[in-house]
Order: C-alpha cells, then sequence, then structure tokens
C-alpha cells in the first residue's frame, strides 16, 4: 500500500508572534507612561512646596503708594516735614496717610506721632491713634488716645487736641489729664500761646500734688488769673 502524501499545512509566519505582542503593547505602554508622569509630577511638586526651585527674577517691591479708590490715595509709613514761624524743625510721621482728591489740603493719618521744638529747646513730643492736617494751615487735630509730652516736665493725655505746627500753639475743649513729676492736673480744657507758652486751662480745675508738696487748684479764666479751688484727688 502506497504511503500517504505528508498533509499539507498553511505556512507558518514567523513575524505573527511578534505582531501579536506589538498589538497587545499599547495598554501596558500606556500605563507605564502614565504611572511615570504620575511619578515626575509629584516630584516636581514636592520640590517647588520645598522650595528647590528659586525664581531668577525678584520680586518687586510692594509700592508705599496705593490707591483706595479711584477717589483717594494711600500711603504707608508718610513723614511731613517742615520749620516753625521761628525756624524751628517740626515732624509728624503716620504709618498709613490717605488724600482725597476732592480735599488736597486734608491728609488723613493713622497712628501719629510728631515732634516739636519750642525756641528754648524743649522737644514736644505728640501721637495720637488718628489725625487730619491741613496743609494749607499747617495744623493738625489729633484724636483718639492723644499723648502729648514735654520730657521731665509733663505728659497731656485728652481724646482730641488741635496743634499749630507752624506756631507751635496748642488748644483743647475735651477733657484732660496733665500727669507732672509732683503730681497732676485735670481741666475741661486748655489753650497755649505761641512757642507752648502762657499756658491757660479751661473749665473747673482740679490740680493735686503729692505729699510734701503745696499747691491749689485753679479755675481758668479770661484773664488768666482764676479762682482758688480746694485740691482734691482723683476719682
Amino acid at each position: 500500500m502506497p504511503a500517504r502524501p505528508p498533509k499539507e499545512t498553511a505556512p507558518t509566519d514567523p513575524l505573527a508572534g511578534l505582531r501579536r505582542q506589538k498589538r497587545k503593547r499599547p495598554l501596558t505602554a500606556w500605563a507605564g507612561m502614565a504611572m511615570g508622569l504620575a511619578a515626575a509630577a509629584v516630584i516636581v511638586w514636592f520640590a517647588w512646596t520645598a522650595g528647590l526651585f528659586v525664581s531668577d527674577r525678584a520680586t518687586p517691591p510692594r509700592a508705599d503708594a496705593e490707591m483706595r479708590d479711584k477717589h483717594a490715595t494711600a500711603v504707608k509709613e508718610s513723614v511731613i516735614r517742615g520749620s516753625d514761624a521761628k525756624g524751628q524743625p517740626y515732624r509728624l510721621h503716620a504709618r498709613r496717610s490717605v488724600r482725597a482728591d476732592a480735599s488736597k489740603n486734608l491728609v488723613h493719618l493713622q497712628d501719629v506721632d510728631g515732634e516739636l521744638r519750642k525756641t528754648n529747646g524743649e522737644k514736644v513730643l505728640f501721637r495720637s491713634d488718628r489725625a487730619i492736617y491741613d496743609r494749607k494751615k499747617e495744623q493738625a487735630v489729633l484724636k483718639d488716645k492723644v499723648r502729648i509730652e514735654v520730657k521731665g516736665r509733663y505728659t497731656l493725655l485728652t481724646p482730641r487736641a488741635l496743634v499749630k505746627v507752624r506756631e507751635k500753639e496748642l488748644s483743647s475743649d475735651s477733657p484732660l489729664t496733665v500727669l507732672l513729676t509732683n503730681g497732676w492736673i485735670k481741666a475741661q480744657g486748655i489753650r497755649t500761646g505761641q512757642n507752648m507758652d502762657r499756658i491757660r486751662f479751661l473749665g473747673r480745675v482740679h490740680v493735686h500734688y503729692d505729699a510734701g508738696q503745696t499747691g491749689a487748684a485753679r479755675e481758668g479764666g479770661q484773664d488768666g488769673k482764676g479762682a482758688r479751688l480746694p485740691v482734691r484727688t482723683p476719682n
């Protein structure tokens, strides 16, 4: 019996397996790339938050002047300087000042401190929480926690006072307390002449001197003499 010829089979493509593997690669490759990008993003984020990346461009400083609104300008750390009628310097400093376009002569100040110099060389220091400075009249209305001090002599405390910096005149119609080195004075107001001389207290005035000191309380009058009042102690 003759031998059967071998059964013919389809030719085998040696690259078929490689093509099948190639077709299977995209999913694995995309997954690997996604994981790699995620890891790189985590590393970059960590480096940025840790401050490892520093820009070569310096951050510009914040401008001192800023527009509060379109009708006013606010300035940080403003200083007003000048000379009084006798040529003595004065200075006003504010942590913040605001000037409205509608009233260019008036400047609203916050956290105010200043200094005047009397003709005898004494320095008058003052401070307040707020103030309004009139550039034309060269005077400041001090408001809230006003403190005026002549070192070694007295300290005046009041909620409101007017200081004419050019004439060095002080006035107030608010209740005030003057702390002396040896006592205190309470009054309903005060007026001074130029150079802060000729001080006159207004209303009923109470004066107290410490033990061992002599003194009296006086009520201010138009003639500057006043009337004697009994010495009283503070409440």
